[in-house]
C-alpha cells in the first residue's frame, strides 16, 4: 500500500484485501507443493492455526547445506512437540495458515514496530485465545521447501534476527524454553572453554554433551524419520559440538544489537 513498507504492512494490506476465512501464510523464497492450499483447506476444518512443515533444501554433498538444514530441522521438531503438547512455542511463516474471523490479526498482534517476526507473534495471538485449536501437520502434500543462501554469514544473521525478537515475547512458555536453551548452552560452551583451558575436568563438558545427546538424538531422528530426511544425521554429532557456541554467540548479538534485515534494523 502507498506510504507503507515492510512485510507486516503487506500482511496487514492482504488481510483487508482477502475474501475467504483461511488466511494461508509462505514467503517468497519458498516453494509449495501443488497439494498445498488443498490440504490447508482440509486440515482448517478443524484447526484454527495451523503450522506445516517446512523442509530445507539440502545442497548435495555440502556439508554447511546440511548442517543448517538440520540446525533449521530441530527448530521444526520442538515445533512440533510442542503443538502436540498443546503449548507451541515456535511458529513459521514459511507454511502457516488460520482463521481469520477467530484469531482477529490486527497491527498490534503482529507488533508491527519491530521489523520481522510476524509469525511467532502471530501465533502467540492465537494461543492467547481461549478455545482456539491449534495444530502441526507434517506430510509431504503440505510440506513447503525453503532455500537458505549467504553462507556461514547468512546463517549467523538468521540466527541472530531470531533471537532479537525474545525480548518482545510474552508467551510464558516460549520465554521459558528461550531462556533456559540460552543459559544452558552459555553454560556448557563455557564449561568446554575452562576444559581447554586446564580449569575444569574435561569430564564434565564431556558428560554435559552426552546427556543432551541422549535427549536429542531420540528426538530429531523420530522427527526426520517422519519427514524424511534421515540422511542429514550424518552431521548430528559436529552440530551437537558447536551448537552451544553459536546459539550463546547470536543470542547475544541478536538481543544486544540486532541485525540487519531486508535494510530494517530488528531487535
Amino acid at each position: 500500500p502507498e506510504g507503507q513498507s515492510g512485510k507486516k504492512q503487506a500482511l496487514l494490506y492482504g488481510l483487508s484485501r482477502a475474501r475467504f476465512n483461511t488466511i494461508a501464510f509462505t514467503d517468497a523464497d519458498c516453494i509449495p507443493g501443488p497439494q498445498w492450499l488443498s490440504t490447508i483447506a482440509q486440515s482448517m476444518k478443524h484447526l484454527h492455526f495451523l503450522q506445516g512443515e517446512v523442509s530445507p533444501q539440502v545442497v548435495k554433498g555440502d556439508f554447511f547445506s546440511m548442517f543448517e538444514a538440520l540446525d533449521y530441522l530441530s527448530l521444526m521438531a520442538v515445533s512440533a512437540a510442542s503443538f502436540s503438547n498443546g503449548r507451541p512455542v515456535i511458529a513459521s511463516s514459511a507454511n502457516l495458515a488460520f482463521n481469520r474471523s477467530a484469531v482477529m490479526v490486527d497491527a498490534k498482534a503482529l507488533k508491527t514496530h519491530m521489523a520481522s517476526g510476524d509469525d511467532m507473534f502471530l501465533l502467540h495471538h492465537a494461543k492467547s485465545k481461549p478455545g482456539l485449536r491449534l495444530g502441526f501437520l507434517a506430510s509431504p502434500q503440505i510440506a513447503v521447501g525453503t532455500v537458505f543462501d549467504g553462507g556461514i554469514k547468512g546463517f549467523i544473521s538468521r540466527r541472530s534476527r531470531w533471537a532479537s525478537k525474545a525480548l518482545a515475547y510474552t508467551d510464558p512458555d516460549t520465554i521459558l524454553l528461550s531462556a533456559v536453551v540460552f543459559i544452558f548452552n552459555l553454560w556448557l560452551a563455557v564449561l568446554i572453554v575452562l576444559s581447554i583451558l586446564g580449569i575444569v575436568h574435561p569430564a564434565l563438558p564431556l558428560a554435559t554433551i552426552a546427556a543432551k545427546t541422549l535427549v536429542d538424538f531420540p528426538f530429531l531422528v523420530y522427527y526426520l524419520t517422519k519427514t524424511s530426511q534421515q540422511k542429514l544425521l550424518v552431521v548430528f554429532i559436529p552440530l551437537q559440538i558447536v551448537y552451544p557456541f553459536y546459539i550463546s554467540f547470536t543470542a547475544i548479538v541478536g538481543l544486544l544489537k540486532g541485525t540487519v534485515w531486508k535494510g530494517r534494523i530488528t531487535g
